[in-house]
This record gives structure tokens, sequence and C-alpha cells, in this order.
């Protein structure tokens, strides 16, 4: 999925994941659903469409039901749950 959008700033929950929402609303151009997107990795390029070396951001699990302007909102879980408790919880289950 390639979309433009806004990124909320990350909210830390009780455990230490960080989460994220992405509001995004295409209109008439872009899908009416993001059903299916759960699980997949939420990228972050530069914005020229140029060919960069893309960063995985997050992993996407929820969409919000559509507002009446057709916004939709993602929720994902970010770098840091990624990178470190994802990491550290396969660590630990294999130890």
């Amino acid at each position: 999925m390639f979309a433009p959008g806004e990124i909320s700033n990350p909210v830390t929950d009780e455990e230490g994941f960080d989460r994220f929402e992405y509001r995004c609303n295409h209109g008439d151009t872009g899908p009416n659903t993001y059903q299916g997107v759960s699980g997949g990795g939420v990228w972050v390029f530069d914005g020229d469409n140029s060919a960069v070396l893309p960063l995985l951001a997050g992993i996407a699990y929820y969409q919000s039901d559509a507002q009446q302007s057709g916004e939709r909102v993602i929720h994902f879980a970010g770098a840091k749950s990624i990178y470190a408790k994802a990491l550290q919880a396969a660590a630990q289950r294999w130890e």
C-alpha cells in the first residue's frame, strides 16, 4: 500500500509497545477499506519516489470504521515494538 497520510505521535502502552495511528483519506481514488493489511509492513520512504533503502517502521494491526469524510485510521505497532520488544520476546522463548 502506497498512500500519503498523517502519522500520529507515538503512544507507549503499559507493556512498552509503541503504537501509532495513520490517517488516510483518498476520496474517490483510493480503496474503501484496508482489510487484509493487518500483519503487513508500514514502510517509510523519502517522498520523492526515488530509489531509496526503505525502513520498516511498523506492522499494521487494525483499521477503524470509515468516517463520514471517508477517512480511515490504520493502527500499527512501531519500530520499538518490532526491533526491541519482539526480539526480546523471541530470545526469552528460546532460552
